[in-house]
């Protein structure tokens, strides 16, 4: 297929198998795909039902920002607000992002969980761990799309 350098008929002709294979796939293979019958001039083409190719991006991140402070740790002073900023880029399927509150740097001793962050949890297979608290907090969250079909998201926590 000299057009499209990646793409490459493979299989047995002679027992009628014909494979497209996809050489490096990137997000423009994203789409559906039909094979066509042509098998005489006086008769129109015969299309497959489409397949459908779904080319996933894993994310970049997370990133932790904490609003008005660039270093670490972390330092918060009692009865004022922090906002903190979690950013995931260029994933496709956008990525999940959840809110807890660890007791060491690794995130595997849990403290609490913010908002739904349990459920989610669930969700994807992980247990979370029993009789912890759940804390509601004021959770905004930015979906962004680019051209190329990449995914951006931005959890603030207030």
């Amino acid at each position: 297929m000299k057009l499209f350098k990646r793409y490459q008929m493979v299989g047995s002709t002679a027992n009628g198998e014909y494979h497209l294979q996809i050489q490096n796939a990137t997000l423009d293979d994203d789409g559906a795909y039909e094979c066509q019958l042509l098998w005489a001039e006086e008769n129109p083409a015969v299309i497959s039902e489409p397949a459908y190719l779904g080319v996933l991006a894993t994310p970049k991140g997370p990133f932790l920002t904490i609003e008005n402070q660039k270093a670490e740790p972390i330092e918060a002073v009692e009865d004022i607000p922090l906002q903190a900023k979690c950013t995931v880029n260029h994933g496709k399927p956008a990525a999940r992002i959840v809110w807890v509150i660890s007791m060491d740097k690794e995130g595997q001793r849990i403290a609490a969980y913010i908002n739904n962050a349990s459920d989610v949890l669930k969700e994807i297979g992980i247990n979370p761990v029993r009789n912890q608290r759940n804390y509601d907090l004021s959770v905004l969250e930015d979906t962004e799309e680019d051209d190329d079909g990449f995914v951006s998201i931005t959890s603030t926590l207030r």
